[in-house]
């Protein structure tokens, strides 16, 4: 007899939720990155800059102390790699030992032979000669190596100099040979799981190339931040602005970027002769403060970031930069956010992206429609998963509505979404309301090509109160 036919027992699979975007987790990308993959994950900038060519004294430095300086610190940035020379410049002596080190994770040595010089030349062919699927040449010229890689290859160098005896020395230096938009659309392809991003070029034409990118080339959303210390940013007018990079974003009305003004963030190359380097990252500090809040739960504006300066603002450069009231109608400048002290709190002023749109807005809706996306796909692909399939019929229906309705009460959840509510005539003025088409309204051939139309839905999002006007009296 067997014991099945007393006890049986039958294990259904569990039910798998499709993987999310993470909306607070940001990709610092810049020509200083020296990693063999297009991406890598750390977990603090002392990680970090062993990752990056020049260490700390680069910008991509900077946005990673920022994001890890907050109270919301992220667990994790990633860096992402651009296609580009790596260049060894050898200072000192030697006169014996061994130089090593790696490229993309292969291994390379020369030993002292008759001088530096050769020894480096020696060196030289032995990195090309380490990793030939991505290492095109490595040419020693004048106390320098400079290693191109194949085309769409990245680089990562590790340099080793512990056996070596003397002075000898070994800076690396990075140089990118790829666009901006093009490393965004290789990263995007090779990990797509980020949506913050803080790309480490000042240039003008850079930041207008990475904002267009988030704009229409990203296969997923995305949301870009900046910051300028251009000063035509708050000391000139609108109208009299016409070569800052706001008056540009702002004259494209690019949705997915924010700006922010900030005096330590550095001077656009493309505006100066002589542009001052960044000392502090505004962008990726605001990021960092986000990171652990859930999309919709935040007002970008009010938002205090540590570790970086605040800037003082005459009223007529807020003006310039922000906007003003007139008879009691805001009327708004470049979208230009700022970050100013303001009853002994140094706050985040405006929270607008160069559309005019609210930038906590933009990051709800796009978690939105995400997650609406993945909640509905997991009901087929869990379906699917236990041999059973989304019927066409009240119940195939009532199973997809059950998942849409998980999103929008995590959304009410969070914070993003009102409760339900009526107005005095019985109107919903207030939470999700979500509409499936009839049975007997569908038609025939979508039912045969299998498409379910006219599922409609709509939310009301909780706004945030960023001033407040009032009016009173004193009686005695």
């Amino acid at each position: 007899m067997s014991l099945r036919e007393s006890v049986d027992i039958v294990i259904t699979p569990e039910t798998k939720s499709v993987q999310l975007q993470n909306f607070g987790l940001m990709l610092i990308v810049g020509p200083n990155v020296n990693a063999s993959a297009r991406t890598v994950a750390v977990a603090s900038a002392s990680e970090a800059e062993d990752y990056l060519a020049g260490g700390a004294a680069t910008p991509e430095y900077l946005a990673v102390e920022a994001a890890f300086g907050q109270q919301n610190a992220p667990a994790v940035v990633k860096l992402g790699s651009m296609v580009g020379t790596r260049t060894l410049t050898f200072s000192g002596t030697m006169s014996a030992g061994t130089i090593k080190g790696t490229v993309n994770g292969n291994s390379f040595s020369t030993g002292f032979s008759s001088g530096v010089p050769t020894t480096l030349g020696n060196l030289a062919t032995a990195i090309a000669a380490a990793d030939t699927v991505n290492v095109q040449s490595a040419v020693y010229s004048e106390d320098a190596i400079v290693i191109t890689p194949k085309t769409g290859k990245v680089l990562g160098l590790v340099m080793d100099l512990s056996l070596v005896t003397g002075s000898l020395s070994c800076a690396i230096t990075a140089s990118a040979t790829e666009a901006i938009a093009t490393a965004l659309s290789n990263i995007q392809l090779y990990d797509d799981a980020w949506y913050q991003l803080r790309v480490a070029l000042d240039d003008a034409s850079d930041v207008l190339a990475v904002a267009a990118w988030v704009e229409s080339s990203s296969t997923t959303p995305k949301f870009y931040g900046m910051a300028s210390s251009d000063p035509n940013n708050v000391n000139e007018s609108p109208a009299a602005d016409t070569t800052s990079i706001f008056h540009q974003l702002l004259a494209l009305a690019r949705r997915r970027t924010i700006g922010f003004f900030s005096g330590t963030a550095g001077r656009d190359n493309g505006q100066y002769v002589n542009p001052t380097a960044p000392t502090e990252d505004l962008a990726a500090a605001v990021f960092g403060v986000w990171s652990g809040l859930a999309p919709g739960s935040f007002n970008m504006a009010y938002l205090q970031p540590a570790g970086v300066t605040p800037d003082s603002l005459s009223v007529q450069q807020e003006m310039n930069s922000r906007g003003y009231y007139a008879n009691g109608i805001f009327i708004p400048a470049k979208e230009c956010n700022t970050f100013e002290t303001e009853g002994g709190f140094n706050i985040i002023r405006w929270g607008r992206t160069f559309s005019g749109d609210w930038a906590d807005l933009v990051v709800f809706q796009d978690w939105l429609v995400s997650s609406l996306i993945a909640a509905v796909f997991g009901t087929f692909a869990n379906a699917g998963r236990q041999g059973r399939k989304v019927s066409y019929d009240y119940k195939g229906f009532a199973a997809i509505e059950g998942a849409m309705e998980t999103v929008f009460k995590q959304g009410q959840k969070n914070g993003a979404i009102t409760d339900y509510a009526q107005d005095a005539n019985g109107n919903q003025i207030g939470g999700y309301k979500i509409t499936f088409p009839s049975l007997g309204d569908v038609d025939p051939n979508d039912k045969t090509a299998r498409v379910l139309k006219n599922v409609t839905w709509e939310c009301w999002a909780t706004d945030g109160i960023n001033s407040v006007k009032m009016s009173g009296t004193i009686t005695q």
